[in-house]
């Protein structure tokens, strides 16, 4: 990965958005473990040497610090568990590097694409004040989170979203300009649930394909090497590691690759450096 990440030229993420938003979007991912993702990495710089790595202040691998929203009984993780058509997600991100933050949400179109929506998020901010309140009722309108109005006609939250996990991983961000595709490789994954222990992937990759429909180059490579996308949600594979009286079937392997065992508990500030 590191090699991959200072042979190939930089983009920015304005130049990035502009050629590959992708806020409607497929996605396939896969665990690689470290030999395959090499392999890949190798392929990429001799059979696709214009892929273009995203750099943000000065940095290639990125720090991503998330926290997932969920009910109290886990509507979220039990309709991804279902695979219901009207499946979301709700989560706070904070891109570490440049400091940005944003309240974002993940739904399905009819068509099966993941459908992306975001707004600035502040820390001052909770989900019941009224900029969050109204991005999530018109986000998320086509979901089960029911979201009423009062007698004034403003927004009022639906079931209660508490914080129910938190991620932590480095994200490495390629474009294929010839697919108009986005490649993503998580590693270095973490978890925290609200108790603050801490959950760690001693190995494994989870790579993310992002496109308007169509294969990339990336995925008939995998293909090719008999590599099928599985379940990879790092949510879902939280919540499962971390409530061990859930079902877990549906991300068994990509929690076997990802060899993820309990590290410490508390608040380290170490765990996110």
């Amino acid at each position: 990965m590191s090699e991959l990440a200072t042979t190939l030229p930089s983009i920015s993420l304005s130049d990035m958005n502009r050629q590959a938003s992708l806020q409607t979007r497929i996605d396939r991912k896969y665990v690689l473990t470290a030999d395959q993702t090499a392999d890949l990495v190798a392929w990429i710089g001799q059979e696709h040497p214009d892929t273009q790595v995203l750099e943000v202040e000065g940095e290639r691998a990125s720090l991503y610090d998330s926290m997932y929203y969920d009910t109290e009984n886990l509507t979220c993780f039990r309709m991804a568990l279902q695979q219901n058509r009207r499946r979301f997600k709700v989560r706070t991100r904070c891109y570490v590097d440049s400091g940005d933050s944003f309240l974002e949400t993940k739904t399905k179109s009819n068509q099966g694409k993941t459908v992306k929506n975001r707004i600035p998020w502040s820390e001052e901010w909770s989900l019941e004040d009224d900029t969050p309140c109204e991005f999530l009722a018109e986000s998320l309108a086509d979901t089960p989170f029911a979201v009423n109005h009062d007698d004034l006609g403003q927004p009022v939250a639906g079931p209660e979203l508490v914080p129910a996990l938190r991620t932590v991983y480095f994200r490495t961000t390629l474009l294929l300009p010839s697919d108009h595709a986005r490649i993503t490789l998580d590693q270095k994954l973490r978890w925290q649930d609200p108790s603050g222990s801490w959950i760690e992937a001693l190995g494994g990759v989870i790579l993310e394909t992002k496109t308007s429909g169509s294969p990339s180059a990336v995925d008939h490579f995998l293909w090719d090497r008999r590599q099928r996308p599985i379940p990879s949600s790092k949510y879902s594979i939280g919540i499962s590691l971390t409530h061990n009286a859930l079902p877990t079937q549906r991300w068994t392997r990509a929690i076997k690759r990802l060899n993820a065992q309990e590290i410490r508990k508390g608040r380290h500030c170490d765990l996110v450096k």
